[in-house]
Parts: structure tokens; C-alpha cells; sequence
């Protein structure tokens, strides 16, 4: 009998940790300027939506290809805001289903950098 309810608690731990784990999603994706070309070095934050807002969940970085990976996300609805330096950042919603997920490409925005005009005195030699 002790037997026998061993092995059924074993089989019902197993069964949840399978359960818990289907649950799990990778995001894959790229980040790319105006002409296609990846960038390097940018960051994701990754926002979970419902629940506690605004808690930050992780963060990445993109590879020297703009790729990135998200591992081990739950199943629900994300919200991924996007930075590199020189462009605007972006915000793009996501929602998993417990399968891994490639969401293609992004592609951001040059910020505009305005310079004040120099003005050189000198005299005339």
C-alpha cells in the first residue's frame, strides 16, 4: 500500500513539473534600423501585463546581429519596451500562449539630434 501511494505522488509531481513547463515560452525576434540592418547592443525590457503593472519581469540585449532570445516566459500578455542609442525608443505589446514564439522583425525609428549653430570670433590675420 506505501507502495502504491509513492509512486502516485511521484507520478502526480512529475505530471505538474510537465504541466509548469508547457507553460514556458521562448521569444525570439530582431531589432533593425530604416534599411534592415540589425543593431547591436539594444535593450529590451520585458513588462508583464495584468497582475502587478509595471513590475519589470528581465531584460536582454541584442547580439551583433540585432537577434534576442527571451527565455522561460509564462503564457500571457507582455509588454517589450525597445532602446539603442541614436533612435526612438518603441514599445510593442506581445501575447504568448505557452508555445515558443518568433515575433520577426522591429524596426526603429533615428532620433533626430539637433545641434546649436558655433559661432567662431576671431581676428583677421
Amino acid at each position: 500500500m506505501k507502495t502504491k501511494a509513492f509512486f502516485t505522488v511521484v507520478v502526480l509531481l512529475i505530471a505538474s513539473l510537465f504541466m509548469v513547463a508547457g507553460n514556458k515560452s521562448d521569444l525570439k525576434g530582431k531589432i533593425q534600423d530604416y534599411s534592415g540592418v540589425g543593431i547591436l547592443f539594444s535593450t529590451l525590457e520585458v513588462y508583464k501585463l495584468g497582475g502587478v503593472e509595471g513590475q519589470l519581469i528581465c531584460k536582454a540585449i541584442t547580439n551583433i546581429n540585432g537577434e534576442f532570445e527571451l527565455p522561460d516566459l509564462g503564457a500571457g500578455e507582455y509588454k517589450l519596451v525597445i532602446k539603442a542609442e541614436g533612435f526612438e525608443d518603441k514599445v510593442q505589446f506581445v501575447k504568448l500562449s505557452g508555445k515558443d514564439e518568433n515575433i520577426g522583425s522591429i524596426r526603429l525609428e533615428g532620433d533626430v539630434i539637433t545641434l546649436n549653430p558655433a559661432i567662431i570670433y576671431g581676428k583677421e590675420a
